[in-house]
Parts: C-alpha cells; structure tokens; sequence
C-alpha cells in the first residue's frame, strides 16, 4: 500500500544514511511480483543507494490484487444466507472453488517472492566480507488460503448439504512450496 511503502522507504533511506560506513558496501534490489530488478549497482557508500530510494519512491509500488481479492471473498462468505440449505449448499461449493483458485494464486506469488530473494543471494554470493540482507516488504505467507479456508467452515459446516471441506487450511500445496522454497534460500 502506498502509505506504508512509503514510510518504509524514509525509513529505509534514514537508516542508509545513518548506518552505512563509508566502506561499506550495498545495493539496491527491488521486486515487481514477477522478477528481481536491481535498482543500482553494487556500490561504496550511501549517496548511489540513497538516490535509488528516492527514485524508487517515485514509481508506482507493487500490489498485488490477491488481498483485495481476498477481502471480497470474505466479505461474500460473511454475507451468505445460509437459511435455505440448498442455495447455500451451491454458495459453499462455488465459494470454495474460488478459495482454491485464489490459494492457487498465492502459493505462485509466495514461490515468485521467494524465488527473487533466492536469486539476490545467488547475485550476493560472490561479494566477499560480510553480506547482510535488510529485507522490505508485506512479508511472504507460507500457509496461502488458510484464513479463508477457516473463514468458510466456520460460515458453512453444519449446514445442511454442504460437505465439510477437509483440513484444507492444512493443505500442504502451498506450505510444501514455501517451505521447500525457503529451505533452498537458506541452504548455503
């Protein structure tokens, strides 16, 4: 969201300036959803990294529509009348197929996320002295669709005619991608 990016990229822009030693040195590497751009080049000291902040901070962050997506759906879950058992068995099923499309979504934006940060240490693993990663961002969710899953059983088992979904919030899909993703970043 525009708001928090932006409070995050002063704050990040402050700590280079007060943090970075003259010899040391950074980069800056930003992702778009899709793929890994480097912003500026590996560089000594915080005038070129400052300057790519400040360029950064003037192009349009990336959002993705997953969240507004899923704030729809549960806004349609809550919103289910669930008084005729028939026209809410079909409003389960059809909401359900759309909880797993969008988990769908999620697991392959996580497993993208994941991948740029994968290919950013690749990039780094040349560079010699100590590397650190300062990492902005929403975060990556390794469990994709497990609020809405719960959302919608807590709307829909127990109602007549509709099958209770299983433990998908515990579906291993999207947690086996992430996991194993995250395993590959952090081997050596």
């Amino acid at each position: 969201d525009p708001g928090p990016r932006n409070e995050a990229l002063k704050e990040l822009r402050d700590f280079m300036n007060r943090a970075l030693r003259p010899q040391d040195r950074a980069l800056l590497a930003e992702f778009d959803g899709q793929s890994l751009q480097l912003s500026s080049p590996l560089t000594v000291g915080s005038g070129e990294i400052v300057g790519a902040l400040d360029a950064l901070s003037k192009k349009r962050g990336f959002v993705s529509g997953l969240a507004s997506q899923r704030t729809m759906l549960e806004r349609e879950i809550a919103g289910t009348d669930t008084a005729d058992p028939r026209t809410a068995a079909f409003n389960a099923e059809r909401l359900l197929g759309q909880i797993d499309v969008l988990a769908e979504a999620e697991v392959i934006e996580a497993k993208a996320a994941v991948d740029a940060l994968s290919d950013l240490l690749s990039i780094l693993g040349g560079v010699e002295g100590r590397v650190a990663i300062l990492m902005v961002g929403s975060g990556v969710d390794d469990r994709p669709g497990e609020r809405l899953y719960r959302v919608w059983r807590q709307k829909f088992v127990g109602v007549q005619g509709v099958a209770d979904s299983g433990n998908r919030e515990l579906d291993e899909r999207g947690s086996a991608v992430a996991r194993a993703s995250f395993r590959r970043v952090a081997s050596p």
